[in-house]
C-alpha cells in the first residue's frame, strides 16, 4: 500500500515540475537560455527529469504490470523507458557539449550535479536490466534491444 502511494506521489510530482519547467522556458526563455549558459548547476540539472521517467517506467512495470495492470502496463513502461533514454542520450550530449564549449565549469569548485548527465546514461542501463527481468510477460523480442 505504502509503495503504491509513492508510486503515485512521484508521478504527481514528476507532472507537476516538469510542468513548471516547461513553464518557466515558454514564458522566461531567455533566463532560462542565460542561467543555463552560465550555471552548469543548472544546467546538470536538467538530466533529472529523464531520470524519473525511466524510473516511473521501471516502478510502472514492477508495481502496476505485475500487481494490476498485466501486460498492458509492461509495455507503458517499457515504452516509458526507450522514451527516458532518448531523452537522457540527448540530454547528457547537449549538458557536456555546453560546459565543454562555455568552459564555466572550470570557474568554481564542481559540484556533483556535474554528472547527473553520465549518471543518467548509467541509470538507464540498470533499469534496462530490472525491466528485462521483472517485466512482466517481456518477451526475448522486446528484451534484446535493452541488453544489447
Amino acid at each position: 500500500m505504502i509503495a503504491t502511494i509513492l508510486y503515485v506521489f512521484e508521478l504527481v510530482t514528476f507532472f507537476l515540475f516538469l510542468g513548471i519547467m516547461i513553464a518557466r522556458w515558454v514564458i522566461y526563455p531567455h533566463v532560462a537560455i542565460r542561467r543555463a549558459m552560465t550555471d552548469p548547476d543548472e544546467l546538470g540539472a536538467y538530466a533529472i527529469p529523464p531520470i524519473a521517467l525511466m524510473t516511473i517506467a521501471s516502478l510502472t512495470i514492477m508495481q502496476v504490470s505485475d500487481s494490476w495492470g498485466g501486460h498492458a502496463f509492461m509495455l507503458v513502461g517499457y515504452v516509458l523507458w526507450w522514451i527516458g533514454v532518448i531523452w537522457v542520450f540527448l540530454t547528457a550530449v547537449v549538458v557536456l557539449t555546453t560546459l565543454f564549449y562555455t568552459g564555466n565549469q572550470v570557474d568554481r569548485v564542481m559540484t556533483p550535479i556535474l554528472f547527473m548527465a553520465p549518471v543518467g546514461l548509467a541509470t538507464a542501463g540498470a533499469e534496462a536490466g530490472f525491466i528485462t527481468i521483472y517485466g512482466y510477460g517481456m518477451s526475448a523480442r522486446l528484451a534484446v534491444p535493452q541488453s544489447d
